[in-house]
């Protein structure tokens, strides 16, 4: 398959085209916090170019409309665009509604802003992080209804909801909005993030009474078992008609205790009954770099000085350039990654640099800089190592373009797009086996695998960090044959990691959801309990 510049394969039209309710907390360009954020305009712009209607459906951040603005996407005021005001606890909210221009030409994508109109749910608020405010709850539940109301039943319609933020779209579809007759897609990105409230506060917020709603506060409706507790994601994962999350490996690890974060039954129910599937994640176009299989050795050389120079390093085309796109977290491996970068030089000899623009995590993000910090000023490795906080997006773009090889040896990762962002690149990714990582590195052929049971003491992340230590001195090995390399590089490059695959998997997975509202109605959780 021929992949342009821009990373997009030459796609046929569907000729049955659906209409798909995107419903998700980000998506650039309007809004981002990780991977989801990318995902967003990724998929929906290859569905709709095989002729899909999409309508996008998110909050309307502080920032949200200037960024809209920027891009020349011309946002436009709808007022309450025939939504009632609707009743959240003890405020009757009028919800504030924009529509900005599809931001890809000549595609049908309608993207939709939402906020409430006095109270500022999303916009106007001084901590402008999209998350990890004391009422997000509160905040989503409210986006969940009025993207609710939003929604139109129509022929070949379905509703794809994304993360716990757009949980309760399943409750209220089947609930008070049940008239709708709309089946459901949601979709797992990271299942470690779900706040919760007792049953009660979901009441008071919501007005949603068991009576009503017989089963609606037992565990085929919004809550953990034997608790006390109301779950956007248990609601998703409870009562949407199919559940999928972005890699087949993380379907199978979401359904044990180690990686289920308290839902690994329920997963196991799903999944048992063919309605929890996987699809791995296509790359944005963004990630793409300006050179191909024919033209990489000066594209790469050529990226690879930007980058060192960029992070103040010797320009130095024999170093095995090395890198992490990675936020500064405990998930992510750096307990593996720090304790041998000084080794690689001083017992292995391996002339490399290691490069980074990232975040800093609450999740010990903060020792982790303090660390990296402290060894690019050690003597023995002074100027290998060089580390840029915030994290640059442009940036991380020439580093995937310059590197050589990238590190992914993470704790978990539901997809891992780093891999295919550095595949694309022709960088050569090295991935603990995995989640998505291993779904997508094939070892020895597109990157390389090491496993390892996730440490728990000194010892074992010692001997976890040697087996990773391993592989990257195995890969140097292989830099150093520069006509082996080479060829190595050259097959990266002719990979497809378009959002295409992943398109047309999703739209057989909305299909038979089609197919089985069709025949069955809502999938049974607890509106037949």
């Amino acid at each position: 398959m021929t992949i342009n510049k821009s990373g997009n394969t030459t796609t046929r039209k569907s000729k049955d085209p659906l209409t798909i309710y995107f419903v998700t907390p980000e998506g650039l360009p309007f809004s981002q916090t990780g991977g989801l954020g990318e995902i967003v305009p990724g998929l929906t712009t290859a569905l709709a170019r095989r002729g899909h209607q999409i309508k996008l459906i998110m909050p309307k951040y502080t920032g949200t409309l200037e960024v809209a603005v920027k891009d020349n996407l011309i946002p436009r005021y709808l007022g309450e665009m025939n939504v009632s005001p609707v009743r959240i606890g003890d405020h009757l909210l009028k919800p504030e509604v924009y529509q900005a221009d599809s931001f890809v030409k000549d595609l049908n994508i309608e993207t939709f802003l939402i906020d409430s109109e006095s109270y500022d749910y999303f916009g106007n608020r001084s901590y402008k992080q999209l998350y990890s405010h004391q009422d997000d709850i509160l905040r989503f539940y409210f986006f969940n209804v009025i993207a609710a109301e939003m929604i139109q039943a129509g022929h070949n319609t379905i509703a794809h909801t994304h993360d716990w933020q757009a949980g309760h779209l399943h409750t209220l579809l089947k609930s008070r909005h049940c008239k709708k007759n709309i089946p459901t897609l949601h979709t797992i990105h990271n299942l470690a993030y779900h706040p919760s409230i007792t049953r009660h506060h979901f009441w008071l917020m919501s007005g949603l009474t068991d009576k009503e709603f017989p089963g609606l506060y037992g565990y085929k409706g919004i809550n953990f078992p034997d608790s006390d507790l109301a779950d956007a994601s248990w609601a998703a994962l409870a009562m949407a008609d199919n559940v999928n999350t972005v890699s087949r490996r993380y379907v199978k690890e979401t359904q044990t205790l180690e990686y289920g974060n308290g839902f690994s039954e329920l997963l196991q129910r799903r999944y048992e009954e063919g309605k929890y599937h996987g699809i791995v994640n296509g790359v944005d176009a963004f990630w793409y770099p300006s050179f191909n299989q024919h033209t990489f050795v000066e594209g790469k050389a050529q990226k690879k000085r930007e980058t060192q120079e960029a992070f103040g390093l010797k320009p130095d085309p024999d170093a095995l350039l090395i890198m992490m796109a990675a936020r500064m977290d405990g998930q992510k491996g750096f307990n593996l990654v720090l304790p041998i970068l000084e080794k690689l030089f001083t017992q292995h000899k391996i002339n490399f640099q290691f490069v980074i623009s990232s975040d800093i995590s609450p999740n010990g993000g903060r020792e982790i800089f303090t660390v990296l910090r402290k060894l690019a000023t050690q003597s023995e490795i002074a100027g290998r190592i060089g580390v840029i906080a915030p994290y640059n997006k442009h940036l991380t773009k020439t580093v995937y373009a310059g590197a050589d090889i990238s590190l992914v040896p993470s704790k978990f990762e539901p997809c891992g797009l780093v891999a295919p962002c550095s595949i694309v690149n022709g960088t050569v990714p090295i991935g603990r086996k995995v989640g998505g990582i291993a779904d997508i590195i094939k070892n020895g052929r597109n990157g390389f695998l090491f496993s390892c049971d996730w440490p728990r003491d000194t010892n074992s992340t010692l001997a976890a960090g040697n087996k990773l230590m391993q592989k990257i001195v195995t890969v140097n090995t292989m830099f150093q044959n520069k006509p082996m390399w080479n060829a190595f590089i050259e097959g990266l490059l002719r990979e497809d990691h378009s959002w295409n695959q992943a398109a047309i998997e999703y739209e057989k997975l909305y299909r038979v959801t089609l197919e089985q509202f069709k025949n069955n109605g809502h999938y049974a959780s607890f509106s037949r309990a």
